[in-house]
């Protein structure tokens, strides 16, 4: 007669669920499940020989061990397996063993299998547990870890909340394996984006400069919550921009994302704020909203900054929030009163246009339009009455140009103004013509001389000292002298600090540091000893920033936006300390400047978007 032979995996599962029942025994009651699936013992917790009604079941690996560390041992389970777990009124802890040493690992799942509801819901896959050691049941202790009855009470509380039944509910959805797109697909035209990822779909509006449609939006759907009924989600052109736009393309964990807020580990779930709603989702659900939106958003910010291009406008300030809308300069009533007067005085049906009469008729007198020789409109500017920022009892004018749609003017040029364009005409045909300067004159006699006062148009130049044009952003390409870096490392510096991480090519920082240092030491001897022993510590300072970085580079750590910012603050205070050390003529610093291009396109980008949210950079 043949007999039936055991596989040592299986006279080693045995060996290790015996040794598991003696060890669970002293702790209460331990009955043994007949057939084995996926649980291998159910037990009822005793006291001085008393049961005191809780109870939890377990299962038993002592062969499945896929990897091992100093910290943590790591275990392969079935799907199938873990999916009946949800389904018992009881917590079943996961427990392992270690025949060598006799010694017993135990770990409520619940916690990571919450992060793996996608993949559980599949009866063909397998996943990974990981045991920690310092879960390790004392050989001599008659009672259970504290932790280990803490994960009971929070196994029933979620038992009685309803949360196991929701999950539940999500495990049979997900194992439906419906899908928006297995994988990424983009569908992108002029006006909409759709955007299918898995569990998420992004049905996208762009912002349009056209009169009738210029706010954009977008939908968004969860296949769970489509499933269930609930309401889709959806986003005006504010929001995209407020909470899509700021920590887009950062890691989830780092929660730089303004509508992630937290990670709630007991559930498994991210909370996620989207303004108009609040919502739980699996961690799968958040990698793919977060590709989505980072996708989104990137497409969305780039169709406004082409249209800037498009309308040339070089760097002034959208205004009020419109990107239609660009602020060019603010002036006085009274020198607007003058050009308005003047403009009023030469509009076209007043005379022809060679004689100057190029100014086209409109009924607002705080609106100033130029005709081309053919009587077809080039530009528009509004005047837009503001209190002064400067003096609260001062009304000032806020010089708009506005972007004309032919859906609103019927009249345009074919060659319309860009926006430089208009300004430069705005300063030099109708600023320059009242704005005066005087000076003295001396002329020479034959005995003595004469002094006269002239009076003289002031140039483009002397008009841009007094009404500084609007300007959001960081030109690194027309530095001329040392001091213009100061600004720029200033307004860095408020940039990283609003990051929590970051990242920049650290050596692009060395090489600033070192030619700052090399410009200084020749003339540090010149300074007082106060200054030089200043200049000596900050070195030793930044020096230890570097060091920070280059560790957390090494050890693949995120680098806080506040390190960064602490070295243009150095380089910063070098520049306004030391301002005799440094020559102009010397281009290097030009080259250097240019490394930083990259963070100054994402300052710039990140401007341009926080004044079209109205918030001042």
């Amino acid at each position: 007669m043949r007999t039936v032979k055991r596989s040592p995996a299986q006279k080693t599962g045995e060996t290790a669920e015996s040794l598991l029942e003696s060890r669970l025994s002293k702790y209460g009651s331990v009955n043994k499940y007949q057939k084995d699936f996926g649980i291998d013992f159910a037990c009822s917790i005793t006291l001085d020989n008393e049961h005191t009604g809780e109870e939890f079941l377990a299962q038993c690996k002592g062969t499945e061990k896929i990897s091992e560390s100093s910290g943590y041992v790591t275990l392969q389970l079935s799907c199938a397996t873990v999916r009946l777990w949800f389904k018992k009124r009881y917590l079943t802890f996961l427990f392992y063993v270690d025949m060598d040493k006799e010694d017993v690992y135990w770990i409520d799942p619940f916690p990571q299998l919450y992060e793996k509801l996608r993949k559980i819901s599949d009866n063909q896959e397998k996943i990974s547990i990981k045991i920690p050691k310092d879960n390790l049941l004392d050989k001599k202790s008659q009672i259970l870890p504290n932790s280990f009855i803490d994960s009971m009470h929070n196994f029933d509380k979620k038992l009685f909340d309803g949360t196991l039944v929701e999950v539940n509910r999500d495990l049979d959805m997900f194992s439906k394996k419906d899908y928006f797109h297995d994988g990424l697909l983009i569908e992108d035209n002029e006006q909409t984006i759709v955007i299918k990822n898995q569990n998420v779909k992004l049905i996208g509006y762009y912002a349009d400069a056209k009169s009738y449609n210029s706010s954009g939006s977008c939908l968004v759907q969860i296949i769970r919550h489509v499933k269930k009924a609930e309401n889709d989600l959806t986003f005006s052109h504010e929001q995209i921009l407020d909470l899509f736009y700021f920590g887009k393309g950062t890691n989830i964990q780092h929660y730089m994302r303004r509508f992630i807020k937290g990670y709630l580990k007991e559930y498994g779930q991210y909370f996620v704020d989207l303004g108009n709603s609040r919502i739980y989702l699996y961690p799968n659900e958040v990698e793919e909203l977060c590709q989505v939106i980072d996708i989104f958003i990137t497409k969305y910010v780039s169709r406004i900054t082409q249209f800037m291009k498009k309308i040339g406008n070089t760097g002034f300030e959208p205004y009020k929030k419109e990107f239609t809308n660009i602020k060019l300069l603010q002036i006085n009533v009274d020198l607007w009163h003058r050009i308005t007067n003047y403009v009023s005085i030469h509009q076209a049906s007043n005379g022809t246009y060679e004689d100057g009469y190029m100014y086209t008729v409109l009924g607002n007198r705080n609106q100033i339009g130029l005709n081309d020789i053919h009587g077809k409109q080039v530009f528009n500017i509004t005047g837009y009455f503001v209190q002064s920022s400067y003096n609260s009892k001062e009304i000032v004018v806020d010089v708009v140009w506005e972007y004309m749609d032919s859906s609103g003017y019927y009249n345009i040029s074919n060659n319309p103004f860009s926006v430089e364009e208009t300004y430069l005409f705005f300063v030099d045909k109708l600023m320059r013509k009242f704005l005066m300067k005087s000076s003295i004159v001396t002329s020479k006699k034959w005995i003595g001389s004469i002094k006269k006062e002239i009076t003289e148009t002031m140039s483009k130049e002397e008009v841009e000292k007094y009404y500084l044009k609007t300007n959001y952003k960081l030109d690194i390409n027309s530095i001329k002298f040392h001091r213009e870096l100061g600004n720029i490392y200033y307004q860095l510096i408020q940039f990283l600090k609003e990051k929590k991480y970051y990242y920049i090519d650290i050596e692009i920082l060395v090489l600033h540091c070192e030619y700052f240092n090399k410009c200084i030491q020749s003339t540090l001897i010149n300074y007082s000893d106060y200054t030089q022993d200043w200049f000596e510590r900050e070195k030793e300072d930044i020096d230890t920033i570097f060091e920070e970085i280059r560790i957390k580079e090494s050890e693949k750590l995120p680098i806080e936006g506040f390190l960064y910012a602490s070295i243009f603050k150095f380089l910063e205070s070098i520049i306004y300390e030391f301002k005799d050390s440094f020559n102009d003529n010397n281009l290097y610093f030009k080259s250097l400047i240019q490394d930083l291009s990259n963070l100054v396109v994402e300052y710039n980008e990140q401007q341009f978007v926080k004044l079209l949210l109205g918030k001042k950079y």
